[in-house]
């Protein structure tokens, strides 16, 4: 079962080309940032995974899927970590005497001496907790004040921080509230630095994607990278384009998941950037015809967009969309189709924003701290 059986991939990873394929019940450990996982199939079931690995500039993504008839992600952890995850976060520790890898911060230690990590993380918070008054509150401003100086720093790990700095500082501190407080670093960096944790090929009849937590960003119809809409870009094609969607009987459902960004391939991206620039072709091909997004929450990075959809028809609902703190106007993402309709979602604390790019019907309804553009 899960956390018993372990696999580990080096070299050119796991690449499969079958009619049918199940993997379930594992722990992967992808040990270099070429060795993913790789799959092409007609029925593909990914069930009960736990993955992390490297990952490197132009490296292909953690997992990739082409399937052909059906695709099932369900219950899996992916975690996709490079050589900077930790940088910021492992400085911070540096800076009250903890070492990167006691506070688990180290990548390559993570992968596959979790249980090790685990037992020197609680090891180090109950000598935290033995430290005298005065120098935990020390600590506690030594924390704050990195936190406030360091330039290179997000919004997610400044928050972590000052998390942590505020249980050293109580005046009972639990060993357990420091374990968390320090897990809550790592969680942060990974959420603050994305990388491709899944692509899906192309659209197909039947793909779900459900109680998964993915670190990383996850991405439809193609693996390329592009620099996603902007607020101002998403408002002017609110204004200018109708998109032309065609697609066959397929669809994607998400849910209870909790993802840090959910977009589309780059040469979708740069089509309808195109169209800003004059670019007459607005044909979107080969997309969803039905996507439903429910119940699952988006944290979206510095920096960064939560959501970039396209598809033909396109649901939200009771759902947790939260902008990036830096995001002007809390803009959140874009959603191009024909038709959409937002249900019962909430956005971040002061808001969040999604730009509309739909033909024909755009519906919404008891929606909270999120406004819909369109």
């Amino acid at each position: 079962g899960r956390g018993n059986s372990q696999l580990q991939l080096s070299g050119e990873g796991l690449k499969l080309r079958v009619g049918s394929v199940v993997i379930a019940a594992l722990e992967i450990r992808v040990l270099e940032p070429e060795a993913g996982i790789a799959l092409v199939a007609d029925d593909i079931t990914l069930r009960d995974l736990d993955v992390r690995g490297l990952t490197a500039p132009e490296a292909p993504p953690l997992i990739s899927v082409d399937a052909i008839d059906r695709l099932s992600i369900e219950g899996c952890d992916l975690d996709v970590l490079a050589d900077d995850t930790f940088k910021v976060v492992g400085e911070a520790v540096e800076v009250i005497g903890v070492a990167r890898e006691e506070a688990g911060l180290e990548p390559q230690a993570l992968l596959f001496e979790e249980r090790e990590v685990r037992r020197r993380l609680a090891e180090r918070a109950r000598q935290l907790t033995a430290v005298p008054q005065a120098q935990r509150t020390q600590m506690f401003i030594d924390l704050n004040r990195f936190a406030n100086q360091r330039e290179d720093i997000t919004a997610i790990e400044r928050v972590a921080i000052g998390r942590l700095a505020d249980v050293i500082r109580a005046d009972r501190p639990s060993d357990r509230r420091i374990v968390k407080g320090l897990d809550g670093l790592r969680l942060s960096a990974t959420r603050s630095r994305p990388h491709r944790a899944l692509v899906i090929a192309s659209a197909l009849p039947d793909t779900t994607l459900h109680e998964c937590r993915i670190s990383g960003i996850v991405r439809l119809y193609g693996g390329q990278d592009e620099v996603p809409l902007n607020q101002d870009e998403a408002r002017r094609l609110v204004e200018a384009f109708r998109p032309d969607v065609r697609s066959e009987d397929t669809r994607l459902v998400v849910s209870s998941c909790d993802l840090a960004q959910l977009d589309v391939d780059g040469r979708l991206v740069a089509q309808m950037r195109a169209v800003l620039q004059g670019s007459p072709n607005r044909l979107l091909e080969d997309v969803f015809r039905f996507v439903e997004i429910r119940g699952s929450r988006f944290r979206a990075a510095p920096n960064r967009t939560a959501l970039t959809m396209v598809a033909e028809r396109i649901t939200v609902t009771t759902s947790n969309l939260d902008p990036t703190p830096q995001a002007e106007s809390g803009f959140v993402g874009s959603v191009v189709g024909l038709m959409s309709a937002y249900t019962g979602n909430f956005g971040g604390h002061n808001g969040a924003r999604i730009m509309d790019i739909t033909v024909f019907v755009m519906e919404e309804a008891a929606n909270v701290a999120l406004s819909i553009q369109s």
